[in-house]
C-alpha cells in the first residue's frame, strides 16, 4: 500500500531531528522567566512586561508537537504503509503520564496537609485532562498550568486518529480548514464565552498553533521537501532572525490591539515559529543548528517535560512561602523536575522504547494491531 511518507527527506527520516531540543530548552525558558517574574524576592520593575508575553513558550512547545508528531506517524508509514494507533496511544501514555501521576500525586499530598484546596472538579479536570475547560485557572495554581497538556492530550487522541481515518491529503485539507476558521472561532468563544471560561486555554482556540507545525511536517516529507530543506539550510541563520523579529512583532501588534490579540496574533506567532523551527531542522551543520545543540541547552530540552510540570509548587506569584521566593524556588524547581526526570521519566522511556523495538525517537508498535492508512 502507498506510504503517506512520499519522498522522505533524508535530513529527517530517521533517528533524532537536531535542533529541537534546543527550541524546547528556549520554549521552557520563556514559560520560566514568565512565571518568575511575578514571584516574591525577584523585584523586577515591570514584571507584567514579561510574563505578559509567556505564552510564547507554549505557542513553541504546540508548533514543535505538531510537527515532531506528524513526522513520526509518517515515519512509520513510510516503514510499513500503515500506522497503528493502538502503539502511538501507548507509546503516549508511557511518555507523559507516568511523570504526570507523579506530580498529581504530590499536589494531592500537599493538599490533605492544607498547602492547597482543590475542589472535587479540579481534580476531575485533573485527572481527565479537561483543565484547560476550567475558568480562572490563575486562581488554581497548583493545576492551572496543565492547561496546556490537557490541549496535548486531546491532539495525541485526535490527530492520528484523523490521519488514519482521512489519509494524507484529506487530513492536510482539514489542517488548512483548522488554521483558516481559528481566527474566528477564537472570536466566537471570546464573544460568547468570556465570563465562564478562559478563551485562550480551550482546545478549540490553540488547535491552529498545533496545525502549522503539522504542515511543517507535510512540507518537509513531500516531493518539495529536499528541495525545501536544501533551500532552508543555505539561509538557516537568515531564516532564524525573520523567525525570532516576526514573534517580536506579532506580539507587540496583539498588544496594541485586543482583536488582533483574539483572532490573527496566534496563527501569525506560529507561523514565524515554524519558519524558526525550519531553520533549526533544515541543516544540522548550520550555526543555528549547533547553537540549539549546545550540551547545557539540549539537556534543559531534554527536562522540559519535568521542568513544567514541577513549576507548579515553586513559581506561585500568590504564594508568600520561602519555598516560592525567588531564588529558592528557581533551584528547588530545577531539582524535583531532575529527579522527575531520572527516576520517573527515563525508566518508562527506556520500556517505551523495549516495547517496540526502537528508539526513542523512532520505531513502532510491532506487537499492536496496525490500522491501514487511505490515501
Amino acid at each position: 500500500m502507498p506510504s503517506l511518507y512520499t519522498t522522505p527527506a533524508l535530513p529527517l527520516s530517521s533517528g533524532r531531528v537536531p535542533g529541537l531540543d534546543g527550541l524546547r530548552a528556549i520554549s521552557i525558558s520563556l514559560v520560566y522567566a514568565s512565571h518568575l517574574a511575578k514571584t516574591k524576592g525577584l523585584n523586577l520593575p515591570r514584571p507584567d512586561l514579561i510574563s505578559r508575553h509567556g505564552a510564547i513558550g507554549v505557542d513553541v512547545f504546540f508548533v514543535i508537537s505538531g510537527f515532531l508528531i506528524t513526522l513520526l506517524l509518517f515515519r512509520e508509514s513510510g516503514r510499513t504503509g500503515q500506522i497503528s494507533l493502538w502503539g502511538f496511544w501507548r507509546r503516549r501514555v508511557l511518555r507523559i503520564i507516568p511523570a504526570y501521576l507523579s506530580y498529581l500525586l504530590v499536589v494531592a499530598l500537599l493538599s490533605y496537609l492544607g498547602v492547597y484546596a482543590l475542589t472535587g472538579s479540579d481534580w476531575v479536570a485533573s485527572l481527565t485532562y479537561t483543565v484547560n475547560f476550567l475558568p480562572r485557572l490563575d486562581e488554581r495554581w497548583p493545576i492551572g498550568h496543565l492547561w496546556s497538556l490537557s490541549v496535548e492530550e486531546h491532539f495525541y487522541l485526535l490527530w492520528p486518529f484523523a490521519l488514519v481515518l482521512f489519509g494524507r491529503r484529506a487530513a492536510g485539507f482539514l489542517l488548512v480548514v483548522v488554521v483558516a476558521s481559528s481566527p474566528a472561532i477564537r472570536y466566537v468563544l471570546w464573544l460568547t464565552l468570556r465570563d465562564r471560561l478562559d478563551i485562550d486555554f480551550a482546545t478549540p482556540a490553540r488547535m491552529d498553533t498545533l496545525a502549522v507545525g503539522c504542515l511543517l511536517a507535510y512540507l518537509l516529507t513531500g516531493r518539495a521537501g529536499p528541495t525545501v530543506l536544501a533551500w532552508a539550510g543555505r539561509r538557516a541563520t537568515g531564516l532564524f532572525l525573520v523567525g525570532v523579529c516576526g514573534i517580536i512583532l506579532s506580539l507587540v501588534a496583539s498588544s496594541l490591539s485586543g482583536k488582533v490579540a483574539i483572532t490573527i496574533a496566534r496563527p501569525l506567532v506560529a507561523g514565524f515559529v515554524a519558519l524558526v523551527t525550519l531553520a533549526a531542522v533544515a541543516n544540522a551543520h548550520s550555526r543555528v543548528t549547533r547553537l540549539l545543540e549546545f550540551r547545557p541547552l539540549v539537556w534543559i530540552g531534554t527536562l522540559s517535560y519535568s521542568l513544567y510540570l514541577w513549576q507548579g509548587p515553586f513559581l506561585n506569584p500568590h504564594s508568600d512561602a520561602w519555598v516560592a521566593r525567588w531564588p529558592v524556588n528557581l533551584a528547588l524547581s530545577v531539582a524535583a523536575a531532575t529527579a522527575c526526570h531520572y527516576l520517573i521519566e527515563r525508566p518508562f522511556l527506556r520500556l517505551k522504547a523495549r516495547n517496540r523495538g526502537g528508539s526513542e525517537i523512532e520505531g513502532e508498535g510491532r506487537s499492536n494491531p496496525p490500522l491501514r492508512v487511505p490515501q
